[in-house]
């Protein structure tokens, strides 16, 4: 009895050791660990932040203040921040570190470029209102001089802020060209070269109005929009634009324009002269300024129907075809679908050259094939092409019978021609994606 009790109080006096030196030791820092760096705004949330003035290097004050979560530009003139911008200023605000301490109490701070600092931020977050001193880079340019607040010590912080806090006016404004909302837009206008494209959405569909009725091609029309939500003022060159301005940047002869209509607001871009080889003007139509935007935008505008028109040579889908009818080589090939009872699929019946049941999985292969057969370019319906004798022709019916559509293929030497019935133009076809659905008319033709 006496020996367990020994036993006992050994472990729990080798508990208690194992406890202390894990106490204690979980204290240290890692001995690799580099030293904890205190930040130059402590407590300071980026979110709370709401009113920041910015003073560049270049001379610029701007002011901006955050409402609703959204910031905007109160000085030097009046219009949207832009968020990006402002969220790393803030962001880095926030967690600013101090490198290390120059001075305690320097007696000259002109030798910092702080007695009149290059760069200076005002900013209040929540009730507090702080302020960012920025002075010179130090001899390695790996550091810049800074004071806070009302503190006298010189510090060092990171050289990359310099790139985050040294913004112009023009920097922090909002850049972006179109200012209503691209998910919104139901219709839309290019305008270049005395050529008109004109598109209208239904539902979630696009159309093409002019200068020709055709169906639109929803992905191309989509990312074009995406394309343009993108586009940004390289600079602005007047806020206010007169007369004179207008026709000196080439406003008077318009290389191009778009118009976007989103419900009941509208807005149109205009693209003047060049400015130089990289850059065009460009405006506003409802607003005074002129700014500069990339010269690769006109390209954009200067798109034109094969551009914007349906790249799918069939409308209908596999799970509503209804008919079928093929003809290759001078035979006819047709197939109905057969309406089931209750739960069970519907079949596909053959009705000619020979009756019979295709097999189901090569029936929806032939299907798919068709169905994924695009446009991969344009050409003009002058075009030498053996339409005239079609390799494959292609009727479908469809939605019980309520829409139609025929296309008829052309297989030369290196590429498929096709042409749909009603809509102007030829069609080039991969000729691997053409032979692909042949091989499947074959494989359900007997």
């Amino acid at each position: 009895m006496r020996r367990l009790r020994s036993t006992i109080l050994l472990v729990l006096l080798f508990a208690g050791i194992g406890a202390y030196a894990y106490f204690v030791t979980s204290k240290k820092p890692a001995p690799d660990a580099p030293p904890t760096k205190d930040r130059v705004f402590k407590g300071v949330d980026a979110d709370a932040i709401t009113n920041l003035t910015v003073k560049a290097d270049a001379g610029d004050t701007t002011t901006l203040k955050k409402e609703n979560g959204v910031w905007k530009m109160v000085a030097p003139l009046q219009t949207d921040g832009d968020s990006d911008d402002l969220m790393q200023i803030t962001s880095n605000l926030s967690t600013l570190e101090i490198n290390r301490t120059v001075e305690d109490n320097p007696t000259d701070l002109n030798q910092y470029h702080l007695q009149t600092p290059r760069i200076e931020i005002d900013f209040t977050a929540g009730k507090d209102m702080h302020r960012l001193y920025i002075g010179e880079k130090t001899p390695t340019n790996g550091d810049l001089f800074a004071r806070r607040d009302d503190d006298k010590k010189v510090y060092l912080i990171g050289g990359f802020t310099e790139a985050i806090f040294n913004r112009t006016t023009f920097d922090l404004r909002d850049k972006k060209l179109v200012s209503v909302d691209p998910e919104k837009v139901g219709g839309m206008t290019l305008d270049s070269d005395g050529k008109t494209v004109q598109m209208t959405k239904t539902g979630e569909d696009w159309a093409l109005a002019k200068p020709i009725s055709l169906p639109g091609d929803n992905g191309n029309i989509d990312m074009f929009l995406s394309r343009v939500k993108t586009v940004a003022m390289k600079s602005m060159v007047a806020e206010q634009g007169s007369p004179a301005d207008l026709k000196k940047d080439g406003f008077d002869k318009p290389q191009g324009s778009i118009t976007l209509d989103a419900g009941d607001k509208h807005q149109t871009l205009v693209v003047g002269g060049k400015m130089d080889d990289s850059s065009l003007y460009i405006r506003d139509a409802a607003k005074p300024w002129i700014a500069t935007v990339d010269a690769s935008f006109l390209k954009e505008l200067q798109k034109g129907t094969d551009d914007f028109r349906r790249r799918a040579l069939f409308e209908f889908k596999g799970f509503d075809a209804d008919r079928l009818e093929l003809t290759k080589d001078g035979q006819t090939y047709v197939f109905e679908r057969v309406k089931s009872q209750g739960q069970a699929p519907d079949k596909w019946h053959r009705t000619a050259p020979t009756a019979g049941d295709p097999d189901a999985a090569k029936m929806e292969t032939l299907l798919a094939k068709l169905e994924n057969l695009r446009a991969l370019d344009f050409v003009p319906s002058t075009t030498k092409t053996g339409l005239d004798k079609p390799t494959l022709a292609v009727s479908a019916k469809y939605q019980d019978g309520k829409k139609e559509e025929h296309v008829s293929f052309a297989k030369g030497d290196d590429i498929v021609y096709a042409s749909r019935m009603g809509e102007p133009g030829i069609a080039k076809v991969a000729t691997a994606e053409f032979d692909d659905t042949v091989k499947a008319l074959d494989g359900v033709a007997k």
